[in-house]
């Protein structure tokens, strides 16, 4: 987990000496554009992306392959791929705007099996030194599905302490979960981003679990998508637990555990931060009026 991820993301490309892959929704930073262009002359480069008004002409001339996809299910992941064994993922895209006024979680992994499992979108589990990650590609499925049973196993199972920082959280399975996990004892509590607050509150209306959500009350949007139980595993990637992040889009799902030292501590500076920056989630249907009209 990185704190300077722009620099790691360049120094990644740029290390390179086999090839690059990019699987990302968003792309405009000009800098991690020229990384990749520059590494073009020495290795191949393939960018798959969802959306950018730049990445064409900034890398017209250039080696570097682009896959603009325009299929119904859209690709909101947010992965690179470097040499075979480096994949760099989690909830930030690569524009300039994610980098400075969001906040998102990046997870630099290592290993041969891990790079081929995700770059291939095959799911398992795999071990990279003394931990394991499971990997879920979701994609679209045509009827309800069931991708949130993959984070509600691991919810059913916490111990001690559940902390969930979400941009956008309204699947009612998800919140049914950590709700039976408050009752059984579990510390839970939920930090969402205030744009994304009325997802959430059409769902919760009748729950308890509504007095352990929190709603972000600085300028940086929350744009995480992260979940860290009894402060040993991470829950991660770049789904939204909504139905329509679980089940309509091209998504990476990762579950690392157990945590390093070092990771958990990273892991709670963000949620320190998240913590002095957010106020007790009040729905709209409960706040005062403002108006000075009377009807």
């Amino acid at each position: 987990m990185y704190n300077r991820p722009i620099e790691m993301i360049c120094s990644a490309i740029e290390s390179a000496r086999q090839k690059v892959l990019l699987k990302i929704y968003h792309i405009s930073s000009e800098k991690i554009i020229d990384s990749l262009v520059k590494q073009s002359q020495r290795v191949p480069v393939h960018v798959h992306y969802q959306k950018s008004f730049n990445i064409e002409g900034l890398t017209a001339g250039s080696n570097v392959t682009l896959d603009h996809r325009k299929c119904s299910a859209i690709l909101h992941k947010k992965t690179l791929f470097v040499d075979s064994h480096l994949v760099i993922s989690g909830s930030g895209n690569y524009t300039d705007s994610s980098f400075t006024n969001d906040v998102n979680l990046t997870v630099r992994m290592r290993g041969s099996k891990l790079y081929h499992m995700v770059s291939n979108s095959l799911r398992g589990t795999v071990d990279i030194g003394n931990q394991l990650v499971d990997y879920h590609p979701l994609a679209k499925v045509r009827h309800h599905g069931n991708n949130h049973r993959f984070i509600t196993r691991y919810i059913d199972g916490a111990e001690t302490s559940i902390l969930v920082a979400m941009s956008a959280l309204s699947h009612s399975d998800i919140l049914e979960s950590l709700e039976k996990a408050s009752e059984r004892g579990v510390l839970v509590k939920i930090i969402i981003d205030t744009k994304e607050k009325s997802l959430t509150q059409q769902v919760i209306r009748d729950m308890r679990i509504r007095s352990h959500i929190y709603e972000r009350t600085c300028e940086n949007i929350v744009h995480t998508k992260v979940c860290c139980i009894d402060n040993r595993i991470l829950i991660f990637g770049s789904v939204n637990w909504t139905r329509g992040g679980l089940n309509k889009n091209l998504e990476d799902l990762f579950i690392l555990r157990p945590l390093t030292e070092i990771q958990l501590q990273c892991f709670m500076e963000l949620w320190k931060f998240l913590e002095q920056n957010c106020r007790p989630f009040t729905p709209d249907f409960e706040q005062p009026s403002t108006s000075s009209s009377s009807t």
